[in-house]
Order: C-alpha cells, then structure tokens, then sequence
C-alpha cells in the first residue's frame, strides 16, 4: 500500500513541488532530544518550530556539540535542497523526497541521508558526506555512512528518543558490532557487519 501512495505522489510530485532550504530550518529541539532539556521553542508556540508548506516533520537531538535532526517533508512537495548556497539534491522526473537525517555540525564535516523514491526503482537512498566549508566531499555506501557516523558522534545510537527508522536501527546494529569486533569494528564492517547494517 505505501509503494502504491508512493507512486501515486511520484507521478504528481512536479505540481506544487518547491525548494527548501535546510539553513532556514536550523536546528529545532523540543522534548526528548538527547542530552539536554532546554527547549528552543517557546511557550504557546509549536514545537515543531516554525515550518514551510512542504515540512511535515522536524525535530533535532543534541549529543555534545553534534546534531542528528530528522526531517519528513511533506511527500512531493520537495524537489530541491539546498543549504544556504550549496546545492544538496534535486529530484529527477518523478522523483520524491521520503525522508532526510542530518549528523554532524555547521562548522565541522557533515553526513546527510536520504531516503529516496521512484516509481521506476522503488525506494533508493543516497548517503553524502559534506566537508567542514559545506562542499560535497563524497558519495557513501550505506555501511561507509553508518561507521562516519559513528566516528563523528560516538554512541549516537544510545541518544534518548530517537525515531524507530531504519537507519537508525542500522546505527545500532553497527554500534553492537563494534563492540563486539573492537578495533576492527569501528574501521570496517567485515562480512558479520555489513549483514547487521544491511538488515
């Protein structure tokens, strides 16, 4: 049933598609979000902050200075992203934008997910690094991704809160197996983890 609405929202996705810009979005913490409590939302207001037309959700967590901020827009109502004047993704025909999760710091490297989906290929994600200046550094793999992740924001996976997502339960799984493979976990997958990100 998802892949059908999906699909029906692929086809129709050029519309009222816009751009977003995630500088406009920042970072927006509320309720469980990590190791804080403070709130940047103020009373009476949402807590999902201020959103464009195209945002469904928005929410940040906070471990020391590194941010893991999840963002649903609404489905085919995103085409572009940018950030600031870095160009991030730009749909292909009939491309839409499911999901998005930011980790890392405005000022330091940056990794960003997306979830993607087509209705020629289904669901697909692209992982992408983004150095310290904001220049696109690299394409990832999935398990590249997870232990750069890691590497920038150790037991991101522990953060209290944490949406039940995919990816995050593959940050999880990685985290596990670097505890159990030591050193050589934290560096490579191997055969065992590549099968635990993957799953």
């Amino acid at each position: 049933m998802k892949f059908v609405i999906l699909a029906l929202l692929a086809l129709a996705s050029g519309l009222h598609a816009a751009e977003l810009n995630l500088k406009d979005l920042g970072f927006v913490l509320f309720g469980k979000h990590g190791e804080g409590s403070a709130t940047t939302v103020k009373a009476g207001e949402c807590p999902l902050g201020k959103l464009p037309d195209s945002v469904f959700l928005h929410k940040t967590f906070k471990k020391g200075e590194n941010f893991f901020t999840w963002v649903r827009p609404v489905h085919g109502k995103v085409h572009k992203l940018v950030c600031g004047s870095v160009a991030v993704w730009e749909a292909a025909a009939g491309e839409v934008l499911v999901d998005l999760h930011f980790v890392g710091k405005p000022a330091d490297v940056k990794l960003l997910h997306l979830e993607l989906f087509h209705p020629a290929v289904g669901s697909h994600h692209l992982f992408l690094k983004f150095a310290a200046a904001g220049a696109l550094e690299a394409h990832l793999g999935m398990g590249a991704f997870v232990v750069a992740a890691h590497g920038l924001v150790a037991g991101l996976p522990a953060v209290e809160g944490l949406p039940a997502h995919p990816f995050v339960h593959a940050l999880a799984a990685h985290a596990a197996h670097a505890a159990h493979a030591g050193a050589a976990g934290k560096d490579g997958l191997g055969a065992h983890g590549a099968a635990l990100v993957a799953a």
